[in-house]
C-alpha cells in the first residue's frame, strides 16, 4: 500500500504542497520588497541614513542647472532653446519618481547643462559671471563624481544580482521589479 493511496492522504499532500508553494511565493515577495526598499533607502538617505545619497546629489545638480540657466538668461535671448531645455530637464528631474526615471532625468540634465555651458563660452560674460559659470560647472561635475562613487552603486550591483538569480528571478519578475540603474 502506498503512502498516498487514500483520498485523505492525497488531500493532505496537496494541502502541504499548496502551503509550501504559498510560503515560497510569500517569502519571495517579502524578500524582493525588502531588497527594493533597502536599495531605495540607500538612494534617498545614503549608506549612513544621513540624507546624503544619490537623490541629494541629483538635487544639487538640478540646482546647478538652474543657476547656470540664470547666468545664461542675462546674456541670451529670453526664449533661447538651450536655456529652456535645461530648465525643462531640471523640472523633469524633480518630477521623476522611480530610480530608472531619475537616472534618465539626471542624464538629460547633464546633456542640457553641458550644452548650455559650452554655448556660454562663446558669450562675452563679465569676469564675475565667467567665474560663476566655471564654479557652477565644477560643482555640477563634483556631484556627478560623488554619485559615481556612492555606495548606492554597490547596493545596485547586489540588488541586480539577486533579482536575476534563480529562484528569485521567477518571483521578482512576477512582482515587476526592474533592474536598478547605476549612477556612474
Amino acid at each position: 500500500m502506498t503512502m498516498f493511496s487514500s483520498p485523505r492522504h492525497r488531500r493532505a499532500a496537496l494541502v502541504m504542497a499548496a502551503m509550501i508553494i504559498a510560503g515560497c511565493l510569500l517569502g519571495g515577495f517579502n524578500s524582493g520588497r525588502r531588497l527594493k526598499n533597502d536599495l531605495e533607502d540607500i538612494f534617498y538617505q545614503g549608506e549612513y541614513k544621513n540624507g546624503v545619497g544619490v537623490a541629494s546629489d541629483i538635487s544639487h545638480r538640478v540646482d546647478c542647472g538652474r543657476n547656470l540657466a540664470t547666468v545664461a538668461a542675462r546674456y541670451m535671448e529670453p526664449d533661447d532653446k538651450a536655456v529652456a531645455f535645461l530648465r525643462e530637464m531640471c523640472a523633469d528631474a524633480e518630477a521623476a519618481t522611480t530610480l530608472t526615471e531619475k537616472k534618465a532625468a539626471d542624464d538629460s540634465v547633464e546633456t542640457a547643462f553641458v550644452q548650455l555651458y559650452e554655448l556660454l563660452e562663446k558669450e562675452a560674460l563679465s569676469a564675475k559671471d565667467e567665474a560663476y559659470r566655471k564654479s557652477i560647472y565644477a560643482d555640477f561635475t563634483s556631484y556627478g563624481d560623488t554619485m559615481s562613487h556612492d555606495p548606492y552603486n554597490d547596493a545596485a550591483v547586489r540588488y541586480n544580482r539577486e533579482i536575476n538569480a534563480f529562484p528569485g528571478s521567477v518571483f521578482f519578475k512576477l512582482m515587476g521589479l526592474e533592474k536598478a540603474p547605476y549612477f556612474r
